[in-house]
C-alpha cells in the first residue's frame, strides 16, 4: 500500500509540473493573420488573435496605420512588428495587458518636468501669521505687556521706539501733522517710522479692522481689549 501511494503521488507531481511547460510552449508562438490597415482596426484584431488586452487612448492611434502581419510569432514579437513604423512602442503592465506609449510625448513630459520656475512673490492682506522674511519683526508677548505694566494695547505699542509718538491718541482731538485728519473719537493710532497712521496696516488675526478718524483711514488699537491679546507682531 505504501509503495502504491508513493508511485501515485510521484506520477501526479510529474503531471502537474509538466503542464505549465506544455502551456508555455503552446503560448510561445501563435498564428496571426492581420491585414494592413489603421491601428484602430488592426489592434483589436491583434487582441482577439493573441488573447491579450491592449490599452491606449483613441487619440493615440488616430491617423496611424500598420502593415499586414501573417505568420507564427510570439505575442511580443507580433506586437512589435505590428507597431513598426507607427512611432509607437509598448510596455507590459500585467501578464496579459500591454499599454501603448508614444516615446515623443514621454520625452516632452520629461522636458516639462525639468523646467525651473521663476520665483513667485505673493502679497496678501489676510495674513495667517508672520513668516520668516527679509524684514525684521518685533514680537511683544503677553508676558512682556504684563511685566511692563501696560494697561492697553495702545500703551504697549507707544513704548516701541519704532512707533512715532506724534499720531492720533486718546488725548488729542487733532494731531495736526498726521494726515488722518481730525481725531473726533479720541482714538489711538499706530504710526510706524513716522509714515503716518494711515500708512500703517493693522491686522487682528490676519484681518483688517474698521477705520476711524474723520477720514476713517487709520485703525483704533484702543478698541482691541488687552485681555484678548496673545502677542503683537510688528513688521518693520
Amino acid at each position: 500500500m505504501r509503495q502504491g501511494f508513493t508511485s501515485t503521488a510521484l506520477a501526479a507531481l510529474l503531471m502537474a509540473s509538466a503542464t505549465p511547460v506544455c502551456a508555455q510552449q503552446a503560448e510561445s508562438a501563435r498564428r496571426f493573420d492581420i491585414p494592413a490597415g489603421p491601428l484602430a482596426r488592426t489592434l483589436p484584431a491583434f487582441a482577439r488573435q493573441s488573447g491579450q488586452q491592449i490599452l491606449y487612448p483613441s487619440a493615440l492611434v488616430a491617423d496611424r496605420a500598420s502593415a499586414s502581419l501573417s505568420g507564427d510569432y510570439s505575442v511580443e514579437t507580433a506586437l512589435a512588428l505590428l507597431l513598426r513604423d507607427t512611432g509607437l512602442t509598448y510596455r507590459r503592465s500585467r501578464p496579459n495587458v500591454f499599454v501603448l506609449i508614444d516615446p515623443s510625448q514621454r520625452a516632452e513630459a520629461e522636458q516639462l518636468e525639468a523646467v525651473q520656475l521663476d520665483e513667485v512673490v505673493v502679497t496678501g492682506s489676510l495674513l495667517r501669521g508672520v513668516l520668516d522674511g527679509p524684514s525684521p519683526v518685533v514680537v511683544v508677548s503677553r508676558d512682556q505687556i504684563d511685566r511692563d505694566g501696560h494697561a492697553t494695547v495702545a500703551q504697549a505699542l507707544a513704548a516701541l521706539p519704532q512707533n512715532f509718538a506724534g499720531t492720533a491718541n486718546d488725548a488729542t482731538l487733532s494731531n495736526g501733522g498726521d494726515r488722518s485728519g481730525t481725531n473726533a473719537n479720541y482714538s489711538n493710532g499706530v504710526n510706524l517710522r513716522g509714515l503716518g497712521s494711515d500708512a500703517t496696516l493693522v491686522l487682528v488675526n490676519g484681518r483688517r479692522i474698521a477705520g476711524t478718524g474723520s477720514k476713517g483711514d487709520f485703525a483704533d488699537v484702543s478698541s482691541i481689549p488687552t485681555a484678548a491679546v496673545e502677542r503683537i507682531d510688528v513688521l518693520l
